[in-house]
């Protein structure tokens, strides 16, 4: 199934490093704004647990 997402709602989730949302993302398809990866990339995930 296919999904649209809100911005706020992908960075919160990429935030709380939660299990829920790795296994929501990993079985769904989501699609987001162009603009979502332009403000994806100024933040380092890298010090994020996985």
């Amino acid at each position: 199934m296919n999904y649209v997402i809100d911005f706020n709602i992908l960075f919160s989730s990429l935030l709380s490093g939660k299990v829920l949302y790795k296994s929501l993302f990993s079985h769904y398809s989501f699609y987001i704004p162009d603009f979502a990866f332009v403000e994806l990339q100024k933040y380092d995930f890298s010090k994020i647990k996985t």
